[in-house]
């Protein structure tokens, strides 16, 4: 395990290897040769990986705030299975009067992803209103407390 900062930006590494010798392996193969990597500047960006060739994992994720909105953007990797998404959300934190929580907007593995999360006050009861399409599939649900 690896942790450094080198120009204001912030690195940790988990890496297990196992090297060839004259007997059976005491480390499953499922743990050894394996890598995770965290890195970010903890303020506009998060890059992880996850590489284990054992399990056929080659995951990486990125994640960026586009600056001065209030979206962030994901890309989601494994091999050739790519999810690529925005989320526009709302930080107010009087979003039940605002309406909308976020909305989500793009591809997940070549298929139009779109979305979001609203929510109103009716009296006491707070009212929450989700709607999800992905490719031509759409989902809806309203919950009220």
């Amino acid at each position: 395990i690896t942790g450094k900062m080198f120009d204001e930006v912030w690195t940790t590494t988990l890496k297990t290897t196992a090297g060839a010798f004259g007997g059976k392996p005491i480390i499953p193969a499922a743990i050894s040769n394996m890598e995770v990597k965290l890195e970010s500047n903890r303020k506009t960006y998060l890059n992880a990986k996850y590489v284990n060739p054992a399990k056929n994992r080659d995951i990486h994720v990125n994640v960026d705030t586009i600056p001065d909105t209030k979206i962030l953007h994901f890309v989601i990797t494994n091999g050739a299975r790519k999810h690529d998404l925005s989320i526009k959300y709302n930080d107010n934190y009087k979003f039940w009067e605002q309406g909308t929580f976020f909305e989500i907007d793009g591809t997940s593995l070549g298929e139009t992803v779109s979305g979001k999360m609203s929510g109103s006050k009716n009296g006491d009861v707070n009212v929450v209103q989700m709607e999800f399409e992905k490719g031509t599939k759409s989902s809806s649900k309203l919950i009220q407390r």
